[in-house]
This record gives structure tokens, sequence and C-alpha cells, in this order.
């Protein structure tokens, strides 16, 4: 039995010997191959997954707000607030120049005067009004040639003609006064018998005023 075992070791080591050199040589550079082929694709997926992982670092760095990336003090910031300035120009026009002129009483760029600091006569056109029980006037100045003829063409065509309950219910007095002393209320027809001269007067109101007036004062006091 042992002498069997023997013979075929001796029968498989001659058979080893005798493959040719460059079959071996073969199959180790197989063997090399695929191991190089394996590592090349590892790397390779890798390096794909290391640039997805810098793409989404770079999108979400790119989402987030400048304010956060690079915070600034702004306490001491003195540039003008231009989202409010925006939303102050976009902000639409009361529907009627009571309101308006209501909302207005209290803007800084209104005067307050009593009535010997009117200056009926003056070298700037104003708009001045009147609330009922009130003795001061609010004044505003209109600036201007360009608004001046826009507030004026508007007054020719009033929105409609006031009833005798609207008007008594009207608890405002508007005037429009210009440099040469003509004096005009935008709640009266737009004639030469509604004009007075160097002085404010007292009316019944006629007609309502139009919106593209509305609008253009709304411009001047805002």
């Amino acid at each position: 039995m042992m002498k069997d075992n023997r013979d075929r070791a001796e029968h498989l080591y001659d058979a080893i010997g005798e493959i040719d050199d460059k079959l071996i040589a073969d199959a180790e550079s197989s063997a090399l191959a695929r191991a190089y082929i394996k590592a090349k694709r590892k790397r390779r997926l890798s390096l794909a997954c290391a640039a997805c992982v810098c793409l989404l670092l770079l999108g979400a760095a790119l989402r987030i707000p400048d304010v956060i990336r690079a915070p600034q003090d702004l306490s001491n910031d003195s540039s003008p607030d231009t989202h409010q300035n925006a939303a102050a120009d976009k902000a639409p026009a009361p529907s009627t120049l009571a309101a308006l002129l209501k909302e207005a009483e209290d803007s800084k760029k209104v005067s307050v005067l009593a009535a010997n600091e009117l200056p009926v006569i003056s070298q700037t056109a104003m708009l001045v009004w009147q609330s009922e029980g009130e003795q001061d006037y609010r004044a505003i100045e209109i600036p201007d040639a360009k608004t001046k003829e826009r507030i004026t063409k508007a007054l020719d065509t009033p929105k409609a003609a006031f009833s005798p309950e609207d008007s008594e219910a009207l608890d405002l007095w508007v005037w429009i006064v210009y440099e040469d002393g003509r004096v005009v209320s935008p709640y009266l027809k737009h004639t030469q018998g509604n004009v007075s001269y160097g002085s404010l007067f007292s009316y019944s109101a006629e007609v309502e005023p139009s919106s593209a007036l509305v609008k253009a004062l709304h411009d001047l006091l805002n």
C-alpha cells in the first residue's frame, strides 16, 4: 500500500515537472491581471463615492443663506431699508381722498399749522386740509410742476357726484392752493365759479374726487 502511494506521488511529481513553464507564467499573469482589475474597479468606486459626497456638501453649502455663512453686525447699519421702502411703494392707495388724508394726519411730511401760519400766497403750491372740530390745519407742499400738473388734470374728471347725504357726512375740508393765490377744492367741480383767491373758504361737497387724484395725492404724501 505504501509502495502504491509512493508510485503515485512520483508519477504526480513527474507530471508537474513536465508542465510547460510558459503555461505557469500565463496562469500567474492572469491571476495578477484579475487582481489588478479588481483593485482598479474598487479605486474607481471609491473615487465616485467621494465625488458624490463632495457634490452633496457643495450643494448644501450653496443653500445656506449668506447671513448664516457670513453673519454681519446690523446694529450700526445705516443703509436704507429697501424692503420696507419697497413695501411702502407697493401699498395701495385708499379708495377715497378722505380715508387717505385721515391716514396721513401723523405723517412726518405733513405740517400742522394754525390759521395765521398758512401762507395762502407762497412760492410753492400746497395741499391743505382740516378735519371737522379741529382748529389747526394740515399742509404739504406740492414740490414740482409735474406733480402739480398731474393733480390739476385729475381735478377735471371727478369720480361721481355727491348726494346731499354724502356731503353732510363728510367731516373734512380740503383745498389746493396755487402759487398765485388761487384756491380750489377737489370736492367741488373744477369750474371758474368754484375758485377763490387769497383765502380758504367753506363749501358743500359737490363731487367725489377721482381715483387718479387720490393716487396722485397718495404718491405726494408717501
